[in-house]
């Protein structure tokens, strides 16, 4: 797998949503803002009152609104209705599919990353200064970061922090240490562009991956997305 093969297929508003799909060879990843109001994502689900069973018992409206926005953007995507349930780690499996299913939220936006081959990783974090100003909680020195301005120096650093979640998501493991168990050695900008690109990354995590991981990122105005493959 190549950077060729990170595509974006559309960047568009349907029906009032801010959307995203797009494809890395196998992998499809799609992104929604979550601007319609919950009760209306819970009404085009099917078996709406299994899901409003489970909404009730969370507290904050925010983590309604990921819970439901996941469900109802995967709905949007492919018109099934896919029971999602969980590993003892957290990891989101399909209880009745073998696809590989990977899923990020962040104030607002909701993303999910689909793949018939492989485990993926993916992770989508709101634009904010502050992975900047915690890098070197989870940073060495000797990671690289783009220092042409400051804004490049925020950005990369939301790159690189997204991009071990990410990673942290494909390895399926607890306990990781970000700073010491994985650190990025490499990167590549598509055509000298920020938008999009990808990570080298050493893991000594699990070791039923390779040394080396790639993490492929794209940024779009609000956020950047970032997906690890094996």
């Amino acid at each position: 797998m190549d950077f060729s093969e990170w595509k974006v297929e559309r960047s568009r508003f349907v029906e009032g949503k801010h959307f995203l799909a797009a494809h890395c060879g196998a992998v499809r990843i799609y992104a929604m803002k979550l601007s319609e109001p919950l009760d209306m994502m819970l009404n085009c689900l099917p078996n709406k009152a299994r899901y409003q069973a489970k909404i009730d018992t969370f507290k904050a409206s925010s983590r309604k609104l990921e819970w439901i926005g996941v469900r109802f953007l995967l709905y949007l995507v492919r018109g099934l209705d896919e029971e999602i349930v969980y590993k003892e780690n957290g990891s989101p499996i399909f209880r009745q599919s073998d696809v590989y299913i990977s899923i990020s939220h962040s104030r607002g936006w909701a993303s999910v990353a689909l793949c018939n081959e492989h485990p993926i990783g993916l992770d989508l974090e709101k634009k904010s200064p502050q992975a900047f100003r915690i890098h070197t909680h989870y940073m060495e020195t000797d990671e690289p970061l783009w220092i042409e301005s400051q804004q490049l120096l925020e950005d990369s650093s939301l790159a690189v922090w997204s991009g071990k979640e990410a990673a942290y998501k494909l390895l399926d493991k607890e306990g990781v240490d970000f700073k010491k168990q994985m650190k990025v050695i490499d990167y590549q900008r598509s055509d000298g562009a920020f938008t999009d690109g990808f990570m080298m990354m050493k893991q000594s995590v699990n070791a039923t991956f390779a040394d080396t991981l790639k993490v492929y990122y794209h940024f779009a105005d609000e956020y950047v997305i970032t997906l690890a493959v094996p």
